[in-house]
């Protein structure tokens, strides 16, 4: 059989300007395709031939040009290539490459955006996390030497790091933090103060169902019974507020004392019972005192040589 060749036939006008009727001519010896003005017009501006050029052989076409597939194929290419009106004959390679381009900047879009997220989110899990030993030592940092000093013998007389003395003399003056003097407070950079609505700069305590915090049973320094901390004081280091006076009293009022002040040595230690330990954990106690109260006699020599040796 021999080649079909798209042609365009067409006969003359009509008299009238009636549009013009595709007609075949059958002396020619080879199969016809009719084919319209517009579209062989619009064939030959896409394949980049003369206006006067002849169409392609429709095998060369198909191969090298037409878009093959079945309806169904091509009723889809046709729904997301072309535009709205358009057809079947509007469909082309240009149009599916700017489909296919469109697609991938959408999804080089959204991966684009997808990573920039994770690296938020990386960037937020890994932020180097400050400890609250290193909060406390910022905060020991920006004492004055005598507050850093009486920081320093509670930690040796208590044996408790530097982050739960503090924490323990913010809850031991809550009711006092209103009335503090702030000239006692060194001025640093960053403390700015935001003007907020109500109540600004709150952090709530947080619940102990909210977080990994377990309120664990203790063991009572001075009297060595087993309690459980409240829970607004998770910290908690004394089983009552009896043996936290029994202690301060012991090494930080007679022991002080008795350096201090010539004679006051030869008085006697505070009697747990008189702080109101009970009777039954008063030989316990009286073991503890034994043992920090002359911990606590050493430490303030050394404090009272080390201010007397600044002064001269």
């Amino acid at each position: 059989m021999p080649p079909r060749r798209l042609e365009t036939m067409y006969a003359s006008p009509d008299e009238d300007g009636a549009q013009e009727t595709p007609v075949v001519d059958a002396s020619q010896d080879h199969d016809m395709m009719l084919v319209s003005p517009e579209l062989a017009t619009m064939l030959r501006a896409q394949l980049q031939l003369e206006d006067d050029a002849e169409l392609p052989l429709l095998d060369e076409f198909l191969s090298q040009c037409g878009v093959l597939g079945s309806a169904e194929d091509l009723q889809w290419l046709v729904a997301v290539c072309c535009g709205p009106g358009q057809t079947r004959a509007h469909l082309n390679l240009g149009r599916i490459r700017q489909h296919v381009q469109r697609l991938k900047e959408e999804s080089d879009s959204a991966l684009a955006r997808s990573m920039e997220m994770a690296r938020e989110m990386k960037r937020a899990t890994t932020a180097a996390a400050v400890s609250l030993d290193q909060a406390a030592d910022l905060f020991y940092a920006h004492c004055y030497p005598d507050v850093q000093e009486c920081m320093d013998i509670a930690v040796e007389q208590l044996q408790q790091p530097r982050s739960r003395i503090i924490l323990a003399a913010l809850g031991h003056y809550k009711d006092e933090l209103h009335g503090v003097d702030v000239t006692n407070a060194l001025e640093a950079d960053g403390m700015v103060a935001v003007p907020q609505q109500g109540r600004g700069n709150i952090t709530p305590f947080p619940h102990p169902a909210a977080t990994n915090v377990a309120f664990l049973q203790r063991q009572c320094p001075v009297c060595q019974s087993t309690f459980q901390p409240d829970k607004d004081k998770p910290k908690q280091l004394y089983c009552r507020q009896q043996c936290g006076d029994f202690a301060y009293a012991s090494v930080q009022t007679w022991a002080y004392n008795a350096v201090a002040y010539e004679g006051m040595g030869s008085l006697p230690w505070p009697d747990p019972y008189q702080c109101g330990v009970p009777l039954e954990q008063r030989a316990q106690a009286l073991a503890w005192q034994e043992v920090e109260i002359p911990k606590a006699i050493t430490e303030h020599e050394r404090r009272i040589r080390d201010q007397r040796a600044r002064a001269h």
